[in-house]
């Protein structure tokens, strides 16, 4: 048992001696090698017999063994050449990414500041870096950004001061933030009347966040988390908020025309008013959203569900209404003239005063709708 305890610490010595010693063992081997024809004739070696390689003279032979040496020297030469380069391109490059660190860091710290053009200054070297070297400080960037916003836009001193429009840093940190595409997390910020024309924010996480009278047109909100979140009057024309989850939002006099919202989630949301023109609502779920006054001419709403849905006063002039569920929904004065009603489920549905054809009050009776006019 010790001899083996023995056996294996001389062994790992010997191991490291040679890593740390390669070249010059590989140096002192080959040059032994070299040096054996020479000693061999030194011993009294017969010369013809040191000819080999076909070759007829000791002449030619050691003409040979040289070059072939000096061919193996030149080798070693430029391998070695190439490992110590490589060694300083890495030192260069930990140089390098020490000095990328120490500005990250510096920017970070920045952000800290009471001066607010210090500030933005740390902000703009972070967008700088994240855009040099995205992959290493990228997801960083957003996470830290998107944290200042928090932090700064819940105190009470910017709230008493930019009541009705995003200061000037924050503008500037939401323009950095939406050009990315890594997930951002803005929950519960205060960013009333924010400039997001275009913004990339899809799976972003809004929760909270107030976005009223925003411009958010043609945004893209594929799967954004956008729960009681506060969008009165907002600007969401042409957007993609496919797959988001809108439940509980306000969206009172928004326009959302010709936005993109199939399967998104509008749970009890408030669009009172809300401008719906043309807008893609296949498959969304509108369970008891509250749709008083909404603006649906022309909209898709193929097999959307609108069970209990309050829609007293909305405009559904041409809209597709196909295979959709209109169970216990409130349609008092609804205008539906046009709209397909095909495989329409209106049961259990109130229609009071609405404005249909004989054709379409026919199908709504077939489908289990009740007439209270």
């Amino acid at each position: 048992m010790i001899l083996r305890k023995v056996w294996w610490f001389l062994k790992e010595k010997m191991w490291c001696f040679i890593k740390k010693h390669f070249w010059i063992i590989l140096c002192v081997i080959l040059f032994g090698i070299f040096l054996i024809p020479f000693v061999k004739i030194y011993r009294g070696t017969d010369p013809d017999d040191m000819c080999m390689f076909g070759l007829d003279s000791l002449k030619d032979f050691f003409t040979l063994w040289i070059s072939l040496f000096g061919v193996v020297g030149l080798a070693i030469n430029i391998i070695h050449s190439q490992i110590r380069i490589r060694l300083q391109d890495k030192l260069i490059h930990q140089q390098e990414k020490q000095g990328r660190d120490n500005r990250f860091a510096k920017s970070v710290e920045l952000l800290g500041h009471n001066s607010e053009s210090a500030r933005m200054g740390g902000a703009y070297n972070l967008r700088f870096l994240a855009k040099e070297f995205f992959n290493e400080y990228g997801d960083c960037m957003f996470s830290i950004l998107s944290s200042h916003i928090r932090v700064i836009t819940s105190a009470q001193d910017y709230l008493n001061r930019f009541k009705e429009k995003p200061s000037d840093e924050i503008q500037s940190i939401l323009d950095t933030l939406a050009e990315g595409s890594f997930k951002i997390d803005l929950t519960n910020s205060y960013l009333e009347r924010a400039n997001l024309e275009g913004a990339n924010l899809g799976r972003a996480n809004l929760e909270g966040a107030n976005l009223r009278r925003a411009d958010l047109a043609n945004a893209c909100l594929v799967e954004a988390y956008l729960i009681e979140a506060y969008l009165e009057g907002a600007n969401l024309k042409g957007a993609n908020l496919k797959g988001a989850n809108l439940t509980g939002t306000n969206l009172a006099n928004a326009c959302l025309e010709e936005a993109r919202l199939e399967e998104a989630n509008l749970t009890c949301a408030n669009l009172q008013r809300a401008n719906l023109q043309g807008v893609n609502l296949k498959r969304a779920y509108l369970k008891r959203a509250y749709l008083e006054g909404a603006n649906l001419e022309g909209a898709d709403l193929a097999n959307a569900c609108l069970v209990e849905a309050y829609l007293i006063e909305a405009y559904l002039k041409g809209a597709n209404l196909t295979g959709a569920n209109l169970e216990g929904a409130n349609l008092e004065e609804v205008n539906l003239w046009g709209a397909d009603l095909r495989k329409t489920n209106f049961k259990g549905a109130i229609l009071r005063k609405v404005f249909i054809t004989e054709e379409q009050r026919e199908l709504i009776k077939a489908a289990g709708g009740i007439f209270q006019d």
